[in-house]
């Protein structure tokens, strides 16, 4: 079990113990083959909160982001109280329903889920494999995907790419 502090809206510190189920680790990757698997981003989910001074007067137009599965603050630094909050599972569930009603298969699939910034990042890459192109005519494929990033913190911004692709950089500037 680890510690962690957590600092409660009357701004009143304490230690807490966490469940294992409750352990985000700074960044994680899992690779698998079922586009309506979300429970690899479930433990990630937040909400805003109301941020206070060490007054207890609380500070307007900021929010703190808090795990939903205990509460804890999950991010150092506030957000806007306008700030769309879209958590990752939301977010790549709404892609998956999409795919759900899509003629694109499902069925031979490698999904590439990941976290960073102890979940306050996250991207899925979707890979086609009955979906690709031999570039080369010699077993040199490039595989149809799509690919989400997205950020319950305000630090990137929400993408999307689709198409056939080996990388992309995340400015949306280059391609390959």
């Amino acid at each position: 079990m680890n510690h962690v502090e957590i600092i409660a809206h009357n701004g009143i510190t304490g230690k807490r113990t966490l469940p294992e189920v409750a352990q985000i680790k700074p960044a994680a990757v899992r690779e698998h083959n079922d586009v309506f698997d979300l429970s690899f981003f479930e433990p990630l989910e937040v909400y805003k909160d109301s941020v206070f001074d060490t007054d207890g007067h609380e500070i307007m137009g900021s929010k703190a982001l808090r795990y939903f599965h205990d509460g804890s603050l999950a991010d150092t630094s506030a957000v806007s109280s306008s700030y769309t909050l879209e958590n990752h599972v939301n977010l790549f569930g709404k892609h998956a329903d999409i795919l759900r009603e899509s003629e694109l298969p499902t069925n031979n699939v490698l999904v590439r889920d990941e976290y960073s910034d102890f979940g306050m990042k996250a991207k899925r890459s979707i890979q086609y494999l009955d979906e690709a192109v031999d570039m080369s005519g010699s077993g040199d494929m490039v595989y149809c995907r799509s690919d989400q990033i997205n950020s319950v913190n305000s630090k990137w911004a929400f993408q999307q790419f689709a198409g056939a692709y080996r990388s992309y950089c995340e400015n949306s500037m280059v391609f390959g």
